[in-house]
């Protein structure tokens, strides 16, 4: 068990120095929270894959995705903060 994933990128940026996000729980029973822990305000894009690469969601600025729709399973979040590298995670649902 996991409480969260926490993910630093470096950018040229100063704005954007250090972009760090927690998702959690790992595993999730379908609600799964992101935790912008340094980009407050920040506006961020986050796409939700299946293991077969499928899109199944695709958002703006979201802190809260419901993922129990979709089924047991692993699936892979990419968080992309605004003038900053994309962001990967794993997370496994299971209900």
């Amino acid at each position: 068990y996991s409480k969260g994933h926490n993910f630093s990128v470096s950018t040229g940026n100063k704005e954007i120095e250090n972009a760090k996000f927690n998702i959690f729980p790992n595993p999730s029973s379908g609600l799964v929270t992101i935790q912008d822990t340094h980009l407050t305000g920040k506006h961020f894009d986050v796409f939700v894959y299946d293991a077969a690469g499928r899109l199944l969601i695709q958002n703006k600025t979201i802190y809260q995705l419901n993922l129990s729709e979709f089924g047991n399973g692993t699936y892979f979040i990419t968080i992309k903060p605004e003038n900053s590298n994309p962001i990967h995670s794993r997370i496994v649902i299971t209900q």
